[in-house]
């Protein structure tokens, strides 16, 4: 679906607030993937060893994407529970189930579960950035 459908889609029944957290969670992680290249770009123009600055950074940028991946593990396996909130968004009617008596709902999205695979690897990887910078604060 583009980007351009999510306000007025069929299957939102003109209601496309769902997929604005998908936009949330991609802007906040890209901010705090900004801000440590940004720091590390300063320390490269500086020649200045900010490592306590960079640990602390990259801490806070590792949450950031530890919750985004729990948030994404939530919407991959929440919404084929989730049969309430979806009919909450068509008032009471899922434009899948229009007319169909003992209509179930239940999907689950694979992107979802690989994006929530992603964050949780970057969370590894500001880890293992995190005990570089330690391990080589001296040197």
């Amino acid at each position: 679906m583009n980007a351009d459908r999510w306000s007025n889609a069929l299957h939102f029944q003109g209601r496309g607030q769902n997929v604005y957290g998908q936009v949330a969670l991609i802007c906040i992680t890209l901010a705090f993937g900004l801000i440590t290249v940004g720091v590390s770009c300063v320390t490269l123009a500086t020649e200045q060893i900010l490592t306590y600055a960079q640990i602390l950074i990259s801490g806070i940028s590792m949450i950031a994407f530890l919750v985004s991946g729990g948030v994404e593990t939530w919407y991959a396996t929440g919404y084929d529970h989730m049969e309430f909130f979806i009919q909450a968004v068509g008032n009471g009617v899922f434009s899948g189930c229009a007319g169909i008596p003992g209509c179930q709902i239940q999907f689950v999205v694979k992107g979802w579960a690989v994006a929530a695979a992603f964050y949780f690897l970057g969370a590894v990887l500001y880890i293992i950035d995190m005990a570089l910078i330690f391990i080589s604060r001296e040197k």
